[in-house]
């Protein structure tokens, strides 16, 4: 049975190792977004919430992983850092995107 710790502003600890915690590079801060139901704040939260499930994933799997090599480094990434800096990308393009189809819907309204 795995034991999680709950993760800090700066580190993911699981087992007895410690991972950088990329959650406030999401948004550029550590809090959770605000919740007041509009469209941007439902997916930010989407968003957030999903960053940080994904984040514990890869945390425990290369907590599990230990120092076995990745034979298939085209698949994943060989290390944490490097898998969680790619998936952080495209967690901001994501947001990028949905910011633009919401200023569209705005503008369009005005």
């Amino acid at each position: 049975m795995r034991v999680v710790e709950k993760h800090s502003l700066s580190s993911l600890k699981l087992e007895n190792k410690s991972y950088h915690n990329y959650q406030s590079m999401l948004f550029g801060t550590p809090d959770a977004p605000l919740s007041d139901k509009s469209f941007m704040s439902c997916i930010c939260g989407y968003l957030w919430n999903t960053f940080s499930k994904v984040q514990q994933l890869t945390g425990e799997y290369f907590a599990e992983k230990g120092s076995r090599p990745i034979m298939k480094t085209e698949n994943i990434h060989p290390t944490y850092d490097l898998f969680m800096k790619d998936i952080l990308k495209k967690f901001k393009y994501f947001h990028q995107q949905c910011e633009e189809v919401w200023i569209q819907q705005v503008e369009g309204k005005l």
